[in-house]
């Protein structure tokens, strides 16, 4: 029975320096498990706020999707306005030349009333030489108008 007991002094001895050694492990692990397990979470609250910027930023994308299609909607309306534009210069030009035109024209008639005036006053004057003519010869001939 010796051996017996032998044994189980050997056994609980093993057990006591086990447990000794294990719980030096486990010390020395905590020690160098403890820098990384804060170091972990640290990096949890880092993750943490980088999700709440994460969020942000899809928010913002949104309201730059939303302002896009907005501007997408003014440039649609931009272009129809540049379209009439066009259309109304075209117009313009249509009306520019017509109005060159009658310049062309008014100008043709302002010369041939330029003529037409000298003509007149050429023969207003040949008329009222002849008038004067005509007096002077109903003057001389003895004719008195008063009588």
């Amino acid at each position: 029975m010796v051996d017996k007991e032998m044994l189980q002094a050997i056994g609980r001895m093993m057990d006591e320096r086990f447990a000794a050694e294990r719980e030096h492990t486990s010390r020395m692990m905590d020690q160098k498990l403890a820098p990384i397990k804060e170091d972990v979470g640290h990096l949890k609250e880092d993750v943490g706020h980088l999700k709440e910027d994460v969020g942000h930023l899809k928010e913002d994308v949104g309201h730059l999707k939303e302002d896009v299609g907005l501007l997408k909607e003014d440039v649609g309306h931009l272009k129809e306005d540049v379209g009439h534009l066009k259309e109304d210069v075209g117009y313009l030009k249509e009306d520019v030349g017509h109005l060159k035109e009658d310049v062309g024209h008014l100008k043709e008639d302002v010369e041939l009333l330029r003529e037409d005036s000298t003509i007149t006053r050429s023969m207003t004057n040949r008329l009222l030489n002849w008038a004067e003519k005509a007096d002077r010869t109903v003057v001389n001939m003895g004719f008195d108008e008063t009588e």
